[in-house]
């Protein structure tokens, strides 16, 4: 794999039953990039970042991260992913949730998660459940969940789901201090106007 792509994804297929998600798919995404999947509902975007994740096994092709093959766990050491829709314990509160996270993949403090809540204005809901929390809120602390510290790869599924104005702009903002900071950033989204102000590089998936 060439130095400076950190994702390589070579003729890669996958099917479900009937349907076709991808098909002899391939693309490979630099380090330290602002990279967007492009395209409609079902184009296989999220099926694409499930196989990144090792989620989901492509039916053929190859498909490597830090230049290692994806049925590795170490491909996922600095991977942090944000699903398209996050589901928490209603009892639970962001704290907790970043405790929780940490035991597991040990890269961030809670200094650090503490500021990104205030980068994202939700540094108030540090001690509240989740159940007593509206959906853009929620989606703020999972943003801040995700991106504590300085991961190495960041894969976000429609971040600015839930979020008003206010709040997609800070989004944008935070994506931009990522890459500025050496994270490379991996975005689904189906929203042109959204990405064409951060991303260095566009990619459009259909049928």
């Amino acid at each position: 794999m060439e130095k400076d792509h950190i994702i390589k994804v070579v003729n890669i297929s996958k099917s479900f039953r009937k349907v076709q998600a991808l098909s002899d798919f391939s693309i490979m995404i630099s380090s330290g990039t602002i990279f967007s999947l492009l395209g409609p509902n079902g184009a296989g975007k999220t099926t694409l970042m499930k196989i990144l994740l090792g989620l989901v096994m492509a039916d053929s092709g190859s498909v490597h991260i830090f230049d290692q093959p994806v049925y590795s766990p170490i491909s996922r050491k600095g991977v942090r992913y944000l699903p398209e829709t996050v589901t928490f314990p209603t009892w639970t509160t962001p704290v907790v949730l970043f405790r929780q996270l940490e035991r597991i993949r040990c890269e961030s403090s809670v200094q650090e998660f503490r500021l990104r809540c205030k980068e994202l204005d939700c540094e108030n809901l540090m001690k509240r459940p989740v159940g007593k929390m509206s959906r853009g809120q929620r989606q703020r602390v999972a943003l801040s969940l995700v991106t504590s510290g300085r991961p190495k790869l960041v894969l976000l599924d429609e971040p600015s789901s839930g979020l008003d104005p206010g709040g997609r702009i800070m989004v944008r903002n935070l994506i931009g201090k990522l890459a500025s900071e050496g994270s490379t950033v991996l975005i689904n989204s189906h929203l042109l106007g959204e990405v064409e102000r951060i991303c260095d590089t566009a990619a459009f998936i259909s049928r």
